[in-house]
């Protein structure tokens, strides 16, 4: 069975973890965190895999660099309330 986890619970630990990763390094550690199979959805989209909710993320400006190497932080500006 699939769990179901909405991106915001994603951003959150991200920022609690008050690191940067590669986009790579995210999605391992996402899928470590919440598991492989677990599915994640947002205030509009869904069924996102790790990978998945990574792009949508960066895609939506979730994300500011943090060295020069490509490594991103959740950015808290950022994020919508909810």
């Amino acid at each position: 069975m699939d769990r179901h986890i909405h991106g915001h619970e994603v951003l959150n630990w991200m920022l609690s973890t008050g690191r940067g990763f590669s986009e790579g390094e995210w999605i391992e550690a996402i899928e470590q965190r919440f598991g492989a199979h677990t599915r994640f959805f947002t205030c509009s989209a869904s069924g996102l895999d790790a990978a998945g909710l990574v792009a949508f993320l960066r895609a939506r400006g979730k994300f500011r660099p943090v060295s020069e190497d490509g490594c991103l932080a959740a950015d808290k500006s950022k994020m919508c309330a909810g």
